[in-house]
Order: structure tokens, then sequence, then C-alpha cells
């Protein structure tokens, strides 16, 4: 498991929770053999979410309100988050609608969907799904600047009040 707290600055009191809960954790560059690689370093999320088939958001269970779940699913990470995300509510809901992410009620059903994911056809479906949906997304910018360029060419005609040769 890789853990990358949200602030950096947390990462020795997190590695002091783990170890108090009985979890062998590493911190530093390359993981070894703990059970967990704790990440504490800022600018990491984009090799996490590289390395990680399946990423869960925190902050969504607790009054956080989640966090931004684009980048995960533009590098191809599946993903599971809590009930809690109204800072990401409609990206959320686009990545679950689209089977690339799904909602977990608690803890327990955390594990659960782990458990129920990692090496299956159902995870390999999710990072699909995600892809697809960044793949559609990303068309957004592109689509955005033909319709204007069409626009703008239909408003430089001349007599039209934004026409150049207009008096």
């Amino acid at each position: 498991m890789i853990l990358a707290p949200r602030h950096p600055d947390r990462g020795a009191a997190v590695a002091r929770a783990l170890a108090a809960a009985g979890l062998e954790a590493q911190r530093g560059d390359m993981p070894g053999e703990a059970e967990i690689w704790l990440i504490d370093r800022l600018g990491e999320t984009g090799l996490i979410y590289r390395l990680a088939p399946l990423v869960f958001l925190g902050g969504s269970f607790g009054p956080q309100g989640g966090h931004n779940p684009w980048e995960a699913a533009a590098l191809g990470a599946a993903l599971l988050h809590g009930p809690q995300v109204p800072h990401a509510a409609a990206a959320h809901a686009t990545l679950d609608a689209a089977g690339a992410a799904r909602m977990v009620a608690d803890g327990a059903a955390l594990g659960a969907a782990v458990g129920g994911l990692i090496g299956t056809r159902d995870l390999d479906a999710m990072r699909a799904a995600a892809k697809r949906v960044m793949a559609d997304i990303g068309q957004a910018r592109p689509q955005t600047l033909r319709a204007l360029q069409a626009l703008m060419a239909t408003r430089l005609e001349p007599g039209h009040i934004f026409s150049k040769a207009a008096p």
C-alpha cells in the first residue's frame, strides 16, 4: 500500500500511528519490504497514480470534502471515494456514472472494495473507463476552440457589429 498524506508535514505523525497499529511503514524514495510505503513529500501524486491501479481519495469520509479525482483518472487509476465529496461532486459523479470510480460508505466498505477489486477484470474495466472519460474530457478544449473560431468567423462578416468594416 502506498500512503501519501495530503499535508507532508504530517508524515512523522502518520508513521507513528501506523507503528502503533502494528503496521510497518517505510519512508523514502523506494519501497522495500514494508507493508506500507509512506510518501511524505510534495509533488509525488503523479508517480503514485501511475504506480497504483486503485486509488482511494482521502478526505471523503469526513468534513474535508474529498479531493479532486481528475489527476488520478488521467493517469490511469481506478478510484474509490467516500460519500463526502462536495468540493468535486460533479467530477466524482461523472467518474462514478462511467464506472471509473465507486463510492464506499466507510472504512469497512473500503476494505471490502479493495479486496474485491485487486487483480480482477472489474478493476481493469474501471481503469479503462477512467481513460475513456479522460479522453472525452480532453476533447473539450479543442471542441471549444473550434466552436469559438466558427462563431468569430460569422461575427467578422462585413457589416456585422464586430466586423472591422463596420462603421
